[in-house]
């Protein structure tokens, strides 16, 4: 997804921080939380992904992954504004599609290889 031209812009103004790093200097900071590479991680620990790939729920620990960031963040800036994709857009349609298949049939063979 993504907007045209947003990170040149974003770089004029913004600060990369890293989790782990020190958090002096955030305290009046509004920072910005890409949520769907949090919650990407977050589901990518093992035992959300077997979960995932049985068809089950995400596990609480993964979704309590998210949400301590979230607030670890909450303690130690000024604020957040979690961002999420958009809509899709149109002109990647089709590439869109072609990753949903990829996914759908990694998931499938993720599910075969676990009941054998």
């Amino acid at each position: 997804m993504g907007v045209t031209a947003l990170w040149p812009l974003l770089e004029l103004i913004a600060t990369v921080v890293s989790a782990t790093a020190p958090t002096r200097g955030l305290a009046d900071e509004v920072v910005g939380l890409d949520m769907s590479v949090l919650i990407h991680a977050a589901l990518e620990a093992p035992d959300a992904a077997l979960e995932l790939v049985l068809g089950n729920p995400a596990p609480a620990a993964a979704l309590a992954r998210v949400r301590n960031a979230v607030d670890w963040l909450t303690a130690h800036c000024k604020g957040v504004v979690c961002v999420f994709d958009g809509a899709p857009r149109p002109e990647k349609r089709a590439e869109e599609a072609q990753r949903k298949q990829r996914r759908e049939d990694a998931t499938r063979k993720a599910r075969d290889a676990y009941r054998k």
